[in-house]
């Protein structure tokens, strides 16, 4: 008779439970964690919040606290730096701080274009235009002859050059005697013998073209008509802002002010087409276009960068 005896482990039940419900407490965890928790979040945003008021206060009621008692270039406060912020002066995020007269933060040069260099990045634009220029206008018969017409420089120097008049030779008693007669009578005493075509024009720059030639003029092609399109759209744009007397954040921000403020919206540093020229490119006191603009100049741009003057404020040292 076979006997069965059944053992309850009770430690085994009780780990089970623990395991059990340190597993629910973890999931719960996770739960609120992730409804909870925002991974974009850095350290300063609880100190935005509550700094919020604070900015309000300075944004609206600066004005009226009089001049003096703060930095009187300050028109706000960076809410990224906490520091003054002057007109027309805006963070970049990329760079972490404030930039005066702010245009956009230019990845090609790893720097942002802005109150000291604006005019240095504008003209770069221009001169690279330029230059392109030069090249796709004189390179196009350069291009013309290398990838479509015979280039003469590329045919081999075994090829006859080609002769003025009727083609003669030799023969062996010393007289010269015209080509045709002779092949006539060369094809008349062996008629086995073909005389070869000369080859075609077309078939001598095939025949003689030299591969690394046409690649080079190709590439030359590409790039020059990629920074010509890339470069002269960005001129054109640029040149616009400047023709408003606005930066290219001031672009963005007053299109949006004209649709909600529509004929009530005035931009206060747009002065016309001709001065607005004038105060970018630094033609004041002196300054002529052909010396400080053709020619390359390191003149400092007009003003401090601090202090803008507008439509009801001129100041003496701007056109």
């Amino acid at each position: 008779m076979v006997t069965i005896k059944w053992r309850f482990q009770w430690r085994g039940i009780f780990r089970k439970i623990r395991d059990y419900i340190s597993w629910k407490l973890a999931q719960i965890t996770l739960t609120i964690r992730s409804l909870t928790y925002n991974e974009h979040t850095n350290q300063s945003y609880i100190t935005n919040v509550l700094l919020e008021p604070i900015f309000w206060i300075v944004d609206n009621l600066a004005c009226y606290l009089g001049k003096g008692k703060m930095i009187s270039e300050a028109a706000s406060i960076c809410k990224k730096c906490i520091s003054p912020k002057p007109p027309r002066t805006h963070h970049c995020s990329v760079c972490d701080r404030c930039i005066l007269a702010m245009d956009h933060h230019c990845p090609w040069l790893n720097n942002c274009v802005g109150y000291f260099n604006a005019r240095y990045f504008y003209l770069y634009m221009v001169y690279m235009v330029a230059g392109v220029s030069f090249l796709i206008i004189f390179g196009v018969e350069i291009g013309y002859q290398v990838l479509w017409v015979v280039d003469t420089s590329d045919v081999t120097p075994n090829d006859d050059p080609e002769l003025i008049g009727h083609p003669v030779r030799i023969n062996q008693t010393g007289a010269l005697i015209p080509v045709e007669v002779i092949e006539e009578y060369d094809a008349f005493n062996s008629p086995r013998e073909h005389v070869l075509p000369v080859p075609a024009v077309s078939e001598l720059q095939l025949i003689g073209a030299n591969p690394l030639k046409r690649k080079a003029v190709i590439f030359m092609a590409v790039i020059s008509l990629s920074v010509f399109f890339a470069l002269g759209t960005l001129v054109v744009m640029h040149g616009k802002n400047i023709s408003r007397g606005e930066t290219s954040v001031e672009s963005h921000i007053n299109a949006k002010m004209r649709i909600t403020h529509k004929s009530s919206f005035r931009n206060l540093y747009n002065f016309g087409r001709v001065k607005n020229w004038k105060i970018f490119l630094g033609l004041v006191q002196g300054r002529t276009f052909i010396r400080h603009v053709l020619l390359p100049s390191r003149h400092r741009p007009t003003g401090n960068g601090l202090t803008w003057p507008t439509v009801h404020n001129v100041l003496e040292d701007w056109p």
